[in-house]
């Protein structure tokens, strides 16, 4: 198994959510608004609260330090009710989908297609550790003895976290070397986007929905950097060994997709628990604010060294974004030092500084959003070309007694059997040239295998609405053409090979 693409738009969305929990932090460095910062600033932070788990409503608490949206029960419920929701949803749909599909006829879906734990719930962790840390370490320096407590109770907890999940990802990634990310040199993505791009749309079923659809692929082609690869971790598992490492993308990848490197989603959960931390019990209004500034600049250092982004235009977004982040914080600084003595032009410059590097992520996160958008509505369309293909395909074959319907079907077996001869050389989208080792390819996007021709006399696919074989392994308008003889070979007579460029017999095997 590996994470595949999904458009670009997963990567974006995380660190577009990071960059807006980063706004919603920013506003209380140094002491909060009217403390350290001006009020519109903590405004601001305020308003996307909602972003760092302040959703529920503050309880009303006589500890004056948790007497605002940061009271930490309220946070703690508003984590574990998200958590509670994506358990149970995740528990719902694989105990009612394999009882739908039975109930229709069809089968019920193995482990690998169910929502394992604890994918779901590392969402959760990530998207909510900022915010928890924040009122964590804000109860910690109430100085409220249950406060107090409680602050140290979910550090305990957020340490626990992420010692588990380091332990996982070290013995899984680093220490036994069965989760590696392989990675696409730019060459080979510049190889993958040209063909990609001057790819033709050849099947005349979805017009300008296949044109975009496969720019926007050709862009992503471009951009993926490689993906993270768990075989060698099912196979040791197979043998008995290392059964905690089971379907381990599946289960962990959430901590692991976007990146290039296994530690990049752990720095983020350990600078939250620092930056908590800090913001509650750093009380001088300087060392706050230069704390903080540290933190982040450590993180935008990280990041540019090790661009650990698996999307190229991704990693120079969020490198830009981090630079974004250390200036405003100077900025803040800079007031809190008396430097900045206007108050209102501060403030113009902290807006001005959340715009800056919010936008790029936005403007990425809508492009990967609409990427898979087009997908979706390419798939569907397709499944409704191909249902309305195979109901004229039936008709045409009652009415014409299936001497006409052979004639076609056999063309197109001899079209697609050529056309999966000339893949497995290497000739088109699916194996670079000089690699092909066997009849099976690996899609240089998604690095999954897709499976090709094995034999003349296997089940073929052909596009009947455009009369060309279908070359780029989606489902338009596809049926399926079986041998017409007894020989089990096609007959060939009724087609015209001297108008298919390149051909091949179809009843000579490729030779793998």
């Amino acid at each position: 198994h590996t994470t595949g693409k999904k458009g670009g738009s997963a990567g974006a969305t995380m660190a577009l959510l990071g960059q807006v929990q980063f706004i919603a932090i920013a506003g209380t460095v140094g002491g909060g608004a009217g403390v350290g910062q001006p009020a519109e600033a903590g405004e601001l932070s305020k308003s996307v609260a909602w972003a760092n788990m302040h959703i529920i409503p503050s309880f009303e608490s006589s500890c004056p330090a948790m007497d605002n949206y940061l009271e930490l029960r309220a946070t703690v419920l508003s984590f574990l009710s998200s958590w509670a929701v994506s358990a149970t949803v995740r528990f719902a749909v694989n105990r009612l989908v394999p009882v739908v599909l039975r109930r229709m006829g069809k089968q019920a879906p193995t482990d690998r297609s169910l929502l394992l734990a604890p994918a779901w719930d590392l969402v959760v962790l990530y998207a909510g550790i900022l915010g928890l840390s924040e009122s964590m370490g804000v109860a910690i320096g109430s100085g409220c003895g249950g406060y107090v407590g409680g602050g140290a109770g979910v550090l305990v907890f957020a340490i626990a976290v992420l010692g588990t999940v380091s332990w996982i990802f070290w013995h899984g990634a680093i220490q036994q070397g069965f989760v590696r990310f392989e990675r696409i040199s730019w060459a080979e993505s510049k190889a993958s986007f040209h063909e990609a791009w001057t790819h033709r749309n050849d099947h005349g079923v979805m017009g300008w929905l296949a044109a975009v659809q496969v720019r926007v692929e050709a862009l992503q082609e471009l951009a993926i950097r490689g993906a993270w690869n768990d075989e060698l971790a099912e196979e040791e598992v197979s043998h008995g060994r290392h059964k905690w490492m089971h379907h381990f993308l599946l289960r962990y990848g959430p901590g692991l997709e976007g990146y290039t490197e296994w530690w990049v989603g752990l720095w983020g959960i350990a600078r939250a628990v620092i930056i908590g931390l800090v913001l509650g019990n750093v009380k001088q209004q300087v060392s706050n604010g230069g704390a903080i500034l540290a933190i982040y600049v450590v993180d935008m250092l990280l990041w540019v060294a090790f661009f650990p982004s698996d999307d190229r235009l991704l990693a120079i977004t969020i490198a830009f974004a981090s630079l974004c982040r250390v200036v405003q914080l100077s900025l803040t600084l800079a007031y809190l030092t008396g430097a900045i003595d206007d108050a209102e032009r501060y403030t113009s410059a902290f807006f001005l500084a959340c715009l800056i590097g919010l936008v790029p992520l936005a403007i990425q996160s809508i492009f990967g959003g609409l990427a898979v958008l087009l997908a979706k509505l390419g798939e569907i369309k397709a499944a409704f070309h191909a249902a309305s293909t195979n109901m004229a395909q039936n008709l045409s074959n009652e009415v014409l007694g299936g001497a006409s319907g052979a004639a076609v079907g056999v063309a197109g077996a001899a079209l697609y059997a050529n056309e999966v001869h000339a893949e497995v050389e290497g000739q088109l989208p699916g194996t670079p040239k000089g690699k092909a080792e066997s009849p099976t390819a690996v899609n240089s996007r998604t690095r999954e295998p897709r499976t090709l021709l094995s034999g003349p006399t296997a089940g073929m696919v052909f596009d009947l609405h455009s009369n060309r074989p279908n070359s780029t392994g989606s489902l338009v308008g596809l049926v399926p053409i079986e041998p017409r003889n007894s020989t089990g070979t096609f007959d060939l007579s009724h087609v015209d090979t001297s108008q298919i460029p390149g051909w091949t017999d179809p009843n000579t095997p490729p030779e793998d």
